[in-house]
């Protein structure tokens, strides 16, 4: 109960939720805009299963890290990463400029994807923490949804994934602000 009346629960969980938005709204396009950008299927398959293979260092880097310096401050610090990368991925036409900035979203991604749960830990434990993600889960799970539909309705309207790719990097500013606003709550 007293995790669930924090403002850093709600803060943490919204931006997580946000968070989540825009990785599986990229995750679940990945491949469909490469080939919208004339790349084939296998080679765009090829590159999302590469993006999955840099991102599995950085959740163990950024754990790791995660232990020594403030969680909260890494995790801004990937999502100002994963803004500008996302922003560039949804703008870019050309292959290397494209690949280079699918790097650091994927480190990105991946270092987030490590923190979620230790941070929380951090800030409310460990002796009801089963319940306690449960709750956040619930949130997150909205952002989980919705990403890959918002993503699906802009290049519907588009006809390409730039605008998604700009309306992602922004919600992973936005999902910044929440992660700055959930300072550790005071026992």
């Amino acid at each position: 109960r007293e995790a669930l009346t924090a403002r850093s629960f709600w803060m943490l969980s919204v931006g997580t939720a946000l968070r989540h938005m825009v990785t599986e709204g990229i995750s679940v396009h990945f491949v469909i805009l490469l080939v919208d950008r004339a790349w084939t299927t296998e080679s765009a398959s090829g590159l999302l299963g590469v993006s999955a293979l840099i991102g599995a260092p950085s959740r163990l880097g950024m754990a790791w890290l995660g232990d020594w310096l403030d969680k909260r401050r890494l995790m801004m610090g990937l999502l100002v990463i994963l803004s500008i990368s996302v922003f560039s991925m949804g703008w870019s036409t050309d292959a290397h400029f494209f690949f280079t900035f699918m790097v650091a979203y994927s480190l990105a991604f991946g270092g987030l994807a490590s923190l979620q749960e230790p941070i929380r830990v951090d800030y409310f434990g460990t002796r009801n923490f089963a319940s306690i993600h449960g709750w956040a889960r619930s949130v997150t799970t909205a952002g989980t949804f919705m990403g890959p539909i918002v993503a699906g309705f802009f290049y519907d309207l588009t006809r390409s994934y730039a605008l998604a790719f700009t309306f992602f990097a922004v919600i992973s500013l936005l999902s910044l602000v929440c992660i700055y606003l959930a300072k550790r709550p005071v026992k």
